[in-house]
C-alpha cells in the first residue's frame, strides 16, 4: 500500500514471518497442502482481478507463507 501526503510518500508492506514458500518447505509438500496453497493463491488473484489489476509473475518464489499458514502473493 502506498500512502502519500504533500511532503512524504510511504510504502506499507505486510511482515510475513514464514517467508517464501520455496524456502519454508525443505521437504516435498503433500498433495492436500499443495491444493490449499494453490486455492489460496487463486483467491488472491481473483481479488486482484476484481480490482482490474494483474500479477505478472506468479510462481512458487512469489508465494509467501506466514508462520500461521496464511498464503499471500508477493511481487
Amino acid at each position: 500500500m502506498c500512502i502519500s501526503t504533500s511532503s512524504k510518500l510511504s510504502f506499507v508492506i505486510a511482515l510475513i514471518l514464514g517467508g517464501l514458500l520455496v524456502a519454508v518447505h525443505k521437504k516435498p509438500l503433500h498433495e492436500d497442502e499443495i491444493g490449499v496453497i494453490c486455492c489460496e493463491a487463486l483467491h488472491g488473484l481473483e481479488y486482484l482481478h476484481g480490482l482490474n489489476r494483474i500479477h505478472r509473475d506468479v510462481k512458487a518464489g512469489n508465494i509467501l507463507l506466514s508462520d500461521s499458514g496464511v498464503v499471500k502473493l508477493g511481487q
